[in-house]
C-alpha cells in the first residue's frame, strides 16, 4: 500500500498512481495496444501472478506479465556477520522469524534461548522474551525460559507461537505471559487425537498457521507433520513415524518423510514442508490429503538439504537450500542468492525464509548469525 507506480512510454513518464492496500493499481489513461513500462518505487505484490519484489517490465494493456528485478546484494536487517553474541547488535544461530502485528520483526534466537525483536527502521536488537538460561519455565516474558527456540509465528490477533526445539514443546505468548500449548517435555511420539499439552514431540522445528487458526508443526525427529486445531487437539497429518521415502501420490499419513524442517501454508490451505534428508519440498493437498514432491528429487531441479521455506499467494516457493536461496515458479528453479545466484551474497544455513508485509524476502542466514532482506 502506498507504493508509487509509474507508467512510462518510450522512456518517458505518462502517469503516476499509488498502489492500493492489496498492492493493486490501474491507469485510466492507458491506451489499448500501446507498449508501456511499469516501474514500482518499492517491492510489492503487483498482481497475483508476480512475486513480491521490485519489478519492471515492458507490457501492453491487457498483458500484465512483468519481469522482476532481483537485487545483486541484500540489506542487513539484524546481527553481525560471522560473530555470535547476545547484545543489541548480535544474534547466535537465529532460526525462525515472523513479523508481528506491530510491524516489528521477531527472531527465534536459538543459542541465546531468547525471542528477540527488531523494530521497524531500527537495527537495534532487544529481548522480547526469555533469559539466557535454558529451560521451559512459563510465566512473565521477562522471567520465562526457552531452550533452543527455532520457530515463531503470529495469529492475526497478536498471539505468538514458539517452537522450542530442545524442550520439545510449543509455547504461546499472549500479552506478557508465556504458557505451553503442546508437548510435555519428553522427546517421543505420543498423544495423537488427544490434548496437545499431554502429547509428546521430538525436536519441533518450524511452525505455521492456516487461515482457520490450525497450527502446523514440523515434528522433525518424529519424521511427522502434526497439526493442532483450535480445540487444542493434536493429530499427525503426514509421516508414518520412521524416516525414509516410500512414495509420492499417496495419502500423506501413509508416507514416510525424513527430517521435516521449514513449513508453510498457502491461501488454499495446502501445506508445504522442506524435507531435509530427502532433499525435497513436498506438498500435502488440502482437499485430498495426497502428498507430492514439488521441488527437488528431479522435480523443478535438485535440492541439497533444504531448510527454510515460504510460499506466496501465487504458489511461488522460496527455499533455503544449504548455502543458497532458490525460487521455484511454474516448475522452474532459479537461484536467487548464493553460488550461481543473481545475488552472490555468501549465505550459510538459510534456516528461515519469510515474505514480509512490505513484500521483500527476509532470509535467516543462521551460519553467519544475521538476518538479510532482498
Amino acid at each position: 500500500s502506498g507504493t508509487v507506480i509509474t507508467l512510462k512510454q518510450g522512456g518517458s513518464a505518462v502517469a503516476n498512481t499509488t498502489a492500493g492496500p492489496d498492492g493493486s493499481y490501474s491507469f485510466a489513461n492507458a491506451s489499448a495496444g500501446a507498449d508501456y513500462t511499469v516501474a514500482a518505487s518499492a517491492s510489492i505484490y503487483l498482481e497475483s501472478a508476480t512475486s513480491p519484489f521490485s519489478v519492471s517490465g515492458n507490457k501492453s494493456v491487457g498483458d500484465i506479465t512483468l519481469e522482476r528485478v532481483w537485487p545483486t546484494a541484500g540489506t542487513l536487517i539484524a546481527g553481525t556477520q560471522g560473530a555470535p553474541g547476545n547484545d543489541e547488535t548480535h544474534l547466535d544461530h537465529p532460526a525462525g522469524i515472523a513479523f508481528g502485528p506491530d510491524g516489528a520483526l521477531y527472531i527465534a534466537d536459538m543459542n541465546n534461548n531468547k525471542i528477540r525483536k527488531v523494530t521497524p527502521g531500527n537495527q537495534t536488537i532487544t529481548t522480547f522474551a526469555g533469559t539466557s538460561t535454558a529451560g521451559s519455565a512459563n510465566g512473565d516474558i521477562e522471567t520465562a525460559t526457552f531452550y533452543g527456540p527455532v520457530g515463531v509465528c503470529f495469529t492475526p490477533t497478536g498471539k505468538m507461537y514458539v517452537a522450542d526445539y530442545n524442550s520439545h514443546r510449543i509455547r504461546e505468548i499472549t500479552g506478557s505471559q508465556v504458557s505451553t500449548v503442546a508437548g510435555n517435555g519428553s522427546a517421543a511420539l505420543f498423544g495423537d487425537n488427544g490434548a496437545a499439552t499431554a502429547a509428546q514431540l521430538y525436536g519441533p522445528q518450524a511452525i505455521a498457521l492456516d487461515a482457520n487458526g490450525n497450527l502446523y508443526i514440523s515434528d522433525s525427529r518424529n519424521h511427522r507433520i502434526r497439526m493442532i486445531n483450535t480445540a487444542l487437539t493434536i493429530t499427525s497429518i503426514a509421516g508414518s513415524g520412521s524416516g525414509g521415502f516410500n512414495n509420492d501420490n499417496i495419502l500423506a499419513a501413509n508416507a514416510q518423510i525424513n527430517l521435516p524442517l521449514g513449513i508453510a501454508v498457502d491461501t488454499s490451505g495446502n501445506v508445504y514442508f522442506a524435507e531435509h534428508l530427502n532433499n525435497r519440498v513436498r506438498k500435502i493437498d488440502a482437499e485430498t490429503k495426497i502428498i507430492s514432491t514439488v521441488a527437488g528429487g528431479g522435480t523443478a531441479g535438485t535440492l541439497t538439504t533444504p531448510t527454510g521455506l515460504a510460499v506466496n499467494d501465487a504458489g511461488v516457493l522460496f527455499i533455503g537450500d544449504a548455502g543458497r536461496v532458490v525460487m521455484v515458479r511454474n516448475g522452474t528453479q532459479t537461484v536467487l542468492v548464493g553460488t550461481g545466484g543473481i545475488s552472490s551474497d555468501t549465505v550459510n544455513n538459510t534456516r528461515g525464509i519469510l515474505i514480509g508485509p512490505d513484500g521483500y524476502l527476509y532470509v535467516v542466514d543462521a551460519g553467519n548469525n544475521r538476518i538479510m532482506r532482498y
